[in-house]
Order: structure tokens, then C-alpha cells, then sequence
């Protein structure tokens, strides 16, 4: 059977070594003002990924990164129809900030199984994925650590009948479990992590968090390097132009931190450092 995929969008782009691209900045964020001014509380998930980009932009320009010669990507197909992609797909860019990799999302129109996971991971440009599926026979997570793929089983998570606003939370949980699964990483001390002890639909919706804990983030790290996806180089876009490695402004924010940099270098320090150093005497 012929497979067809279709990347329907790139959470982190793709440049050649030593450019820069900007990190995770949704059209979203542009618009974030309005958000500042509300409570965190009454906010929803997206608004307040929307604030967040919205407050480092204005600050900061943003994040910036640079990908190491053969930086390899983390994929995540979906293979099923039951749960609308806008329910969880913010994650993708929580997840590619947190460890710094190159993230995209695909859609597959075949069914996916242990046989060809292997194989829908490749065809979607990846060295590593997560695939989500609908199928009555499979278990809520299935990974392979070797082999690089995992597969989330959204049909497992929907047995009891759940509205949907809770099986989309199930599925966001799920998405950072079976990757960090996925990436090397199965447990962690600490009960309130996603990677705890989780035996249950139940235990499932008890745990509040929505993102694993830091512990086993040296751990997914590691793994993932060994499946040829190496973290790039991130800092802020008003850090990239002091360095000299910026790209051109692609908004007013950083269109006025580009402005404000370049100035100051013309100019030349203002305000040389007075304090002396260790032992000098005065």
C-alpha cells in the first residue's frame, strides 16, 4: 500500500547552518496586547501561549536559533480523525522550546500500525515521531525507544465516553508521555509528572500537570541525540544582534530592538564599566 503523508505545518523551520530563524512565534503572538492586561486564570490555553510570545517579543524580539551541521527532526503524524488537531497541536512548540529540537506535524491517510510506524516516520521527514492513532486493538501508548517511534492511541483514551474538552486534555498529556517515552525516558520520582505511575484513565485526568517534570529532561535529551536529532542553539533575538548573527527584522518588535542595537554599536559604550576589578587598588 502507497503511503501518503502531508506536512501540514512546520513548528520550527528549517535553515542552513549558522542563519537564524525565529523559535515558535505564532501570527497569534502579534496581536498578544490585550492579553497582558487580563488575568492569567481567565485565559485559555492558547491565549496564554499568546501572552507569553507576546511579552518576549515586545521584550526581547523573541527567540532566535541555529541548527548544528546534521540536526536530525522529531515528527508527529496524525493517522486519526477522532480528536481535531487544534486540541493539542500547541504543544508541538512547548515541547521544541523545552528541549531546543526541530519539530513538525504531518497527517497520514493510512492506518498506522506497529508494522509501518517505522516507515510513517520516515516518509514524514523524520529520524524520530509520534503518531496518533484510532484503533480499537491497541493499548493508550506504545513506544519503541530503539527504533525511534511511538504511538498514541486516541481510541483508548475515548472508551469512557468523555466530553470532548477532556479527551482533548488527555490528549495533550498523552502527546508529552509518549514523547518523552518515545525520547529514552518511561519513569521519574516525582508522582506529579505525567511519567509517574499512571495505570488508569483516572490517574490520568488526576494529575494536574500537562508537561513532564525536569527530571528525565537530561535523559530525552541524550536519547534523542542518539536518534540523530541534535538541540540548536536558541537565545534571544536582541542576544542574536548584539552577536552579529541576527536575521533581517520580520516585525515591528524586533524591527525596533534591530534599530536600537545597531545604534548603540554605532555610538559605542556610553557607560564603560566603573567597577574595579578583584584586588585593584584604587
Amino acid at each position: 500500500m502507497k503511503m501518503v503523508l502531508f506536512v501540514t505545518s512546520l513548528i520550527i523551520c528549517a535553515v542552513a547552518f549558522g542563519q537564524s530563524t525565529d523559535v515558535g512565534i505564532g501570527p497569534f503572538a502579534l496581536d498578544g496586547a490585550s492579553l497582558v492586561k487580563k488575568p492569567k486564570d481567565q485565559l485559555t490555553p492558547e491565549q496564554l501561549v499568546a501572552r507569553r510570545q507576546y511579552l518576549m517579543l515586545k521584550r526581547f524580539g523573541g527567540f532566535v536559533y541555529t541548527k548544528q551541521p546534521g540536526s536530525g527532526k522529531f515528527v508527529f503524524v496524525n493517522a486519526q480523525k477522532k480528536v481535531p488537531s487544534r486540541a493539542w497541536s500547541l504543544q508541538y512548540p512547548i515541547i521544541s522550546d523545552a528541549f531546543s529540537v526541530e519539530l513538525s506535524e504531518a497527517t497520514s491517510d493510512i492506518e498506522v500500525t506497529v508494522k509501518n510506524a517505522k516507515d510513517a516516520i520516515k516518509a514524514a521527514g523524520g529520524n524520530a515521531g509520534v503518531i496518533l492513532i484510532d484503533n480499537p486493538d491497541y493499548p493508550a501508548v506504545l513506544v519503541a525507544p530503539e527504533c525511534g517511534w511511538g504511538l498514541l492511541n486516541v481510541y483508548a483514551l475515548s472508551i469512557d465516553k468523555p466530553s470532548p474538552e477532556l479527551l482533548a486534555r488527555r490528549v495533550r498529556r498523552e502527546i508529552w508521555r509518549t514523547f518523552a517515552m518515545t525520547a529514552g525516558s518511561t519513569d521519574t520520582e516525582w508522582d506529579r509528572c505525567l511519567l509517574g505511575p499512571i495505570t488508569s484513565l483516572q490517574d490520568l485526568d488526576d494529575i494536574q500537570s500537562e508537561a513532564v517534570s525536569p527530571e528525565p529532561a537530561s535523559k530525552i535529551k541524550k536519547h534523542l541525540i542518539k536518534l540523530g536529532i541534535k538541540p540548536y542553539t536558541r537565545v534571544t533575538y536582541k542576544q542574536a544582534c548584539i552577536e552579529g548573527w541576527a536575521h533581517a527584522p520580520s516585525n515591528d518588535f524586533q524591527r525596533a530592538i534591530w534599530e536600537r542595537v545597531k545604534s548603540d554599536k554605532e555610538r559605542g559604550p556610553t557607560n564603560p564599566i566603573t567597577i574595579l576589578p578583584p584586588n585593584a587598588k584604587k
